[in-house]
């Protein structure tokens, strides 16, 4: 008998009818943490302006250190993300030029499902068709609320408003649990998430310049004084999560726009050229490892 049910053991392994355990995949937060990612950033565009079509390439690596400043009773994280030896190189106009910048530290608010609900304060994540707009965030799939086992699915949808203009990005974002592998030594769930964001957004540039603190001097100057944005973005992400220190280990994502965008223009404008619409299409992928 003995030999019986062991070779209906073996014969079950052999099948894959053995019961995988579910588990419960989430970020937790710990005030005063910190973590330190190598995070590489490659961004691929072609705008089209009128009779020109340029194209702008970006590769750029450093390190990225992500401290907690707080974290509130729902799990929310306040995290500062601190950038430092970035290096890299960007090529537009027929020329490439080695840069060295010093971005300063972000703000981000980070929930345990991987969202980024907030970056220095905006929960819109771009304002400009020149970058991700509205994705579901530059590190992380997108986990579920229920224990989850591999080859599971689910979908979420949530909308962010636009704090430069008019109109309302509506995120929708499809999961899968795909496979179990190690990563530094851990033993992490790996999740892809990929999210569909329609784009039909006007932006205002006094707006998006007090948010980010750019300056539009030049661009209000020449009567411009906003931009209107249709078409879409869509995001693939592939995070490796431990699901035992509940803290992401590596992150993979990669963000293309296809989208035409036309400036507003004020009814003095002195600016010379057709107002568009204007092409971009393109994809940025950012990369992170834990170090």
């Amino acid at each position: 008998m003995w030999r019986l049910v062991a070779l209906v053991g073996l014969f079950a392994v052999a099948c894959g009818t053995v019961t995988v355990q579910a588990q419960t995949l989430k970020l937790a937060y710990q005030q005063g943490n910190t973590r330190t990612f190598t995070i590489h950033v490659v961004m691929n565009e072609t705008v089209n302006i009128g009779t020109v079509t340029e194209p702008v390439d970006v590769d750029m690596t450093g390190t990225e250190t992500e401290t907690v400043q707080s974290v509130e009773s729902d799990g929310v994280a306040d995290v500062t993300l601190a950038f430092t030896g970035i290096t890299g190189k960007v090529s537009a106009a027929g020329q490439t030029t080695t840069v060295v910048p010093t971005p300063a530290p972000i703000q981000a608010k980070l929930a345990p499902d991987g969202r980024t609900l907030s970056m220095n304060g905006v929960s819109f994540t771009g304002g400009s068709p020149f970058g991700s707009v509205g994705s579901s965030g530059p590190e992380s799939a997108v986990f579920p609320d229920n224990a989850v086992k591999p080859g599971d699915t689910w979908t979420k949808t949530y909308d962010k408003t636009n704090p430069f203009g008019g109109g309302t990005v509506s995120v929708t974002a499809k999961s899968k649990y795909l496979r179990d592998e190690k990563v530094n030594g851990i033993q992490t769930a790996v999740v892809n998430t990929k999210s569909m964001v329609p784009l039909d957004i006007t932006v205002d540039l006094s707006k998006y310049g007090q948010a980010s603190g750019a300056s539009m001097t030049a661009l209000t100057n020449l009567g411009i004084t906003g931009m209107s944005i249709q078409g879409t973005d869509t995001g693939d992400t592939t995070t490796w999560i431990d699901p035992k220190g509940h803290a992401v280990e590596k992150t993979s994502v990669k963000v293309t726009i296809d989208a035409t965008f036309s400036f507003v223009l004020a009814p003095n404008a002195k600016y010379p050229g057709p107002a568009g619409p204007f092409a971009i299409k393109g994809n940025e992928t950012i990369d992170l490892v834990a170090k």
